[in-house]
């Protein structure tokens, strides 16, 4: 006896992989969700959401990589506020120094003429004093001759005093110079991060609108795949029991899988590929090769029918046990395998990517209306 192991609804609400029961997609680069929209309104919605998204992250990508050039211009202001701050030491001690020579020549000057004064002169300049004062004509010119000397000494110092004097000044003006310059320096630096910051928030702001309106087709591509969801099972019908005791497709094991659509299953003595894993058609082909013997390799399944004609076999409106079930819709379709005709006419099924979720279904009591059927006898 078949044991259901457990009962799962399809909560279609939440499928955020819809597809068609495609037997390949055109170019499997693409962004998965292409295939799961099939509505022109939902391929607009789904494009418009891609674009959105793709221009927030180049927003994002504009911002962090302006943030970036703010911090470094960040750490070209900290390294000048350091200079300046070095060269406005440098600019103070040459200060103290210029006013420590100007001090220092005023004592100079005050002490050598006092000395020269007291020693020669006693306080009175008068050469005619100095000669009464002297012993003899040579003690005058001896007083005479050091008394030039003190002068000279006086104007040799204080010349020396105030060439320092001059260069320090002349240092300290190229430091003030240095300083401004690096001051100015500075604020261009400021001016230029204000303006980064400000299109950093502006790219940010960008950024946030952009994800709004990405969230907003998105939300318009979902209601679209819903309701179009709603609409094929309204026309499909029928109750959902997945029970893995009914499951016999030899590649279960890997469904629903990462690369479900685009990696190729095979089976069969020739080797013939049954299309790509957990879609319908693959299983489809499974259990005609496993009940039947037949490998067969039809593609899509809304080409079914006439390729079912062109291997011999025919296709009719009458359900039966061990049958393939199809229908179409434009460019694409979905086959099952039919488990059984109840008493009431309606049909049991197996499948896969039924609920679109590249997962296994068994469904019953469904009418029999919505397929054609192949006969493999």
């Amino acid at each position: 006896m078949v044991i259901l192991k457990r009962l799962k609804l399809i909560l279609i609400s939440s499928v955020l992989f819809f597809t068609s029961c495609l037997f390949s997609v055109s170019n499997p680069s693409e962004t998965f969700a292409t295939s799961y929209c099939v509505t022109d309104a939902c391929k607009a919605a789904e494009a418009a959401e891609a674009t959105a998204r793709d221009k927030a992250a180049d927003a994002v990508i504009k911002a962090n990589d302006l943030e970036s050039v703010v911090q470094g211009l960040e750490l070209d202001i900290y390294a000048l506020e350091a200079k300046i701050a070095s060269n406005k030491a440098v600019a103070e001690d040459l200060k103290a120094k210029i006013e420590a020579n100007k001090t220092k020549l005023e004592i100079q000057k005050t002490a050598l003429a006092s000395l020269l004064v007291d020693n020669y002169f006693d306080s009175n300049p008068d050469a005619i004093m100095i000669l009464a004062s002297s012993n003899s004509i040579s003690d005058l010119t001896e007083k005479e001759s050091r008394a030039e000397t003190v002068k000279s000494q006086i104007n040799a110092s204080a010349k020396q005093i105030k060439s320092i004097k001059n260069e320090l000044e002349s240092q300290k003006n190229e430091v003030d110079k240095i300083i401004e310059n690096q001051n100015n320096q500075r604020e261009e630096i400021n001016r230029k991060r204000a303006e980064q910051n400000a299109l950093i928030e502006q790219y940010k702001n960008n950024a946030d609108a952009f994800s709004a309106e990405a969230e907003e087709a998105r939300k318009a591509k979902q209601e679209e795949i819903q309701a179009y969801i709603s609409q094929m099972n309204v026309n499909v019908g029928g109750g959902v029991i997945t029970d893995p005791g009914l499951n016999s497709y030899p590649y279960a094991g890997q469904c629903p899988g990462l690369n479900w659509r685009y990696t190729l299953a095979g089976y069969g003595s020739d080797s013939r590929f049954g299309g790509y894993y957990c879609e319908c058609v693959s299983y489809a082909a499974w259990k005609v090769y496993e009940f039947w013997g037949h490998s067969i390799y039809w593609g899509d399944a809304n080409d079914w029918g006439w390729r079912a004609e062109n291997a011999g076999f025919y296709y009719d409106r009458n359900p039966e046990p061990y049958t393939v079930g199809f229908y179409t819709n434009q460019s694409w379709g979905h086959v099952v395998w039919v488990e059984g005709v109840n008493g009431d006419g309606t049909i049991n099924y197996s499948e896969y990517n039924g609920a679109y979720t590249a997962d296994f279904s068994y469904r019953t009591n469904v009418s029999a209306s919505n397929f054609y059927y192949i006969h493999f006898r």
